[in-house]
């Protein structure tokens, strides 16, 4: 007959867990099997020679690396500082930074020495010489006729010459520079990059304007013969005179005047200009009197002045003031 222990047969897991070594009892009572427990040791590993020295040049080049990556960032932060400086001179010189949807404005820079500025030059006013000619011809004449008005004196001119000799030549070579296909833009850039100064105001619709349409048409590239016409004449502008004087509305009251003036001459009697005004005057008042009373825009009124009778007699007949001799 078998006698089994008590203790062993036990239906206690954990008394029976307790029997095996290293045996440990789960949540459902179960018995596990023993684990083997591990040293600290065997968690890390023993460097070798060769080993740490590639780990110690590694960390040499990393340290190196953020060295020149701290050394780029202080550079890039002194650019910075210097541009702004510059950018703030450049604000008060006059530029304008950049704007959303618009163009950068072009920084003009001034030349810092003590040559004369072209822009205290009266360019429009240099490329007609020959006004300034007039103005000292007038001087030198002894003071006659009525004073010049305030409004009425020579004011300088707003509008360039083109086709001033001197200023003509440029834009020739700035055509030559556009190429052949004569481009107006093209060209009034060349002009601009050539001389600023002179040609800052010239547009491409007015060298557009130029250019003889009909022949581009035709695969020809040439200035009009007017354009051409005025270069040849140099300095002198030959624009067509719109001015016409009060009395060309009436030719009959013009010849009547003629034929009288002619009459006194015909007998031997001195002309002067207060004689002729004298002349013109009854007349106008005999047949035709409102032109007296006819006020212009600005105000002002028809008053036969000596300049009128100057521009009628040098017009109308052709005739020109001389001065009295002895023999006459």
């Amino acid at each position: 007959m078998l006698h089994f222990n008590s203790s062993a047969s036990s239906s206690d897991p954990s008394q029976r867990a307790k029997t095996v070594p290293g045996a440990a009892v789960d949540v459902f009572g179960s018995i596990v099997a023993p684990v083997n427990q591990a040293k600290i040791g065997s968690f890390f590993k023993v460097m070798s020679w060769e080993e740490r020295e590639s780990q110690r040049a590694r960390e040499a080049e990393r340290r190196n690396d953020e060295r020149e990556v701290q050394q780029a960032r202080e550079a890039q932060a002194e650019e910075t500082k210097k541009q702004g400086s510059t950018h703030d001179v450049k604000i008060a010189a006059g530029y304008e930074p950049k704007q959303v949807g618009y163009k950068r404005k072009l920084l003009e820079l001034e030349s810092s020495d003590h040559i004369t500025s072209a822009k205290s030059f009266k360019l429009a006013e240099d490329s007609r010489p020959r006004r300034q000619f007039k103005e000292d011809e007038k001087k030198n004449n002894k003071a006659c006729g009525r004073m010049c008005k305030p409004e009425n004196v020579k004011k300088d001119a707003k509008k360039m010459n083109w086709s001033n000799p001197q200023i003509w030549a440029q834009i020739e070579a700035a055509r030559i520079k556009a190429g052949y296909l004569w481009r107006p833009g093209e060209i009034c850039r060349q002009a601009k990059l050539l001389t600023p100064q002179t040609f800052h105001r010239l547009r491409e619709q007015v060298v557009g304007t130029w250019i003889d349409k009909n022949a581009r048409a035709m695969g020809q590239f040439r200035w009009l013969d007017s354009v051409l016409e005025n270069v040849a004449t140099g300095a002198a502008l030959g624009g067509q005179s719109t001015r016409a004087g009060i009395l060309t509305s009436y030719p009959d009251l013009c010849k009547k005047i003629c034929r009288h003036l002619e009459r006194l001459r015909a007998v031997g009697i001195a002309l002067t200009l207060t004689t002729i005004r004298a002349v013109m005057v009854a007349s106008i008042k005999r047949d035709q009197p409102h032109i007296f009373e006819r006020v212009a825009i600005d105000g002002s009124q028809f008053r036969c002045s000596d300049s009128f009778v100057r521009k009628f007699l040098r017009n109308m007949m052709d005739w020109s003031k001389r001065r009295a001799t002895h023999a006459a």
